[in-house]
């Protein structure tokens, strides 16, 4: 983290833990698409890029993504709105 004129500024890293802690608070370990367009705003089309490269779990409408994998997907494809 770094200060700025009595600003404090959050680094990209501190942002990612941050919306991770997030994820984690609201959705649990293991988050589905709806519940990242629901905490980003971002379309079903948005997130399901975003979260190509993540490990998925379960098949189907049940598939779910590790909250961590999914800030770090976040914060590299388009941060939030």
């Amino acid at each position: 983290m770094t200060i700025e004129k009595g600003v404090e500024v959050m680094t990209d890293k501190r942002i990612e833990k941050a919306m991770a802690e997030d994820l984690m608070a609201q959705y649990g370990a293991m988050v589905s698409v709806t519940d990242i367009s629901k905490y980003t705003g971002f379309g079903r089309q948005k997130v399901m890029a975003l979260v190509r490269g993540c490990r998925e779990f379960g098949a189907g409408t049940g598939r779910r993504y590790f909250y961590a994998e999914v800030a770090e997907a976040v914060m590299k494809g388009g941060g939030l709105k």
